[in-house]
């Protein structure tokens, strides 16, 4: 276990004991990851399950009043094989500390949760936090496998606890709180940045770009302009109604689907379910 840095202003020393707990810190992708989406949750009518999705995620920081504990190390985790825990934190001064942590490739480092060696090599090389890997179905067209690494090295500061809305967490005396690290997969089908409202989830954009094996790579993503959205055939994108598919990116400069995926999920990373968090480039805000 790697050895918890901890530093504690005069301030808080002066204040006396005041008992300690524990953070059980764990990585989970919810029901979406574990069982997939059925095709009525698709404005396409796509059907995915998930074989594998991999997050390489870590540095976990608390701190308080001049106050910071870290607990170094980047973990790679596949959360479809559901909620995984990787450590207790423990003797936590007890009181309310805010949280942060990364989402990054993992370095040589990272400790590995049942995931193959091989696949954090390769998210290490190509600079993956994300390995996404599955199958998708729609009724009269057919399958379709995809296998998607997305870059992210970004880190998220003053997260709010998705249990009750409150800035951080508060562990006490003698106890055991969640802190669980919440990644919503719905946000890699998004065709809205910026925003939850009005968003459809999508995959035809996805599929239209496949090899001609049937997989969907990151180059697949590359290759699908956002301006110019096109189908199998060559033609437009429509969607099930016939009009043309439209992916609004909002404020953002994105002009291709792997990069508008990629911002998508920035926003991904979650405290205790939805808990929202401040999202900065690694290096800014952290």
């Amino acid at each position: 276990m790697k050895r918890l840095s901890l530093f504690l202003s005069a301030a808080l020393l002066a204040c006396g004991p005041r008992g300690a707990g524990t953070f059980q810190v764990t990585v989970s992708g919810g029901e979406r990851a574990e069982r997939g989406f059925a095709p009525s949750l698709l404005r396409d009518r796509w059907g995915l399950t998930f074989t594998r999705y991999l997050v390489s995620v870590g540095d976990l920081e608390a701190s308080r009043d001049g106050a910071r504990l870290e607990r170094p190390g980047v973990h790679v985790v596949d959360v479809q094989k559901g909620t995984r825990d990787l450590f207790p934190w423990s003797d936590v001064p007890a009181g309310r500390w805010d949280i942060a942590f990364s989402l990054r490739p993992p370095p040589p480092e990272a400790t590995s949760h049942g995931v193959a060696d091989e696949d954090v090599r390769e998210m290490r090389a190509n600079g993956w936090a994300y390995l996404v890997e599955g199958v998708a179905t729609r009724t009269g067209v057919g399958t379709t496998r995809f296998r998607v690494g997305l870059p992210l090295n970004h880190r998220y500061t003053r997260c709010t606890n998705g249990l009750d809305g409150t800035l951080g967490l508060v562990v006490g005396d003698g106890a055991t709180e969640t802190l669980e690290l919440t990644m919503h997969v719905d946000h890699m089908l998004y065709d809205r940045l910026g925003t939850h409202r009005g968003v459809n989830l999508r995959f035809d954009a996805w599929t239209s770009r496949a090899t001609p094996e049937g997989l969907v790579t990151l180059a697949a993503l590359e290759r699908q302009d956002l301006l110019d959205l096109r189908a199998t055939d060559g033609g437009p994108l429509l969607d099930i109604d016939g009009a043309r598919v439209v992916y609004d990116p909002g404020s953002f400069d994105v002009r291709t689907l792997d990069r508008f995926v990629a911002q998508s999920l920035k926003d991904q990373a979650h405290l205790n379910g939805g808990g929202l968090c401040t999202v900065s480039p690694l290096g800014e805000g952290s």
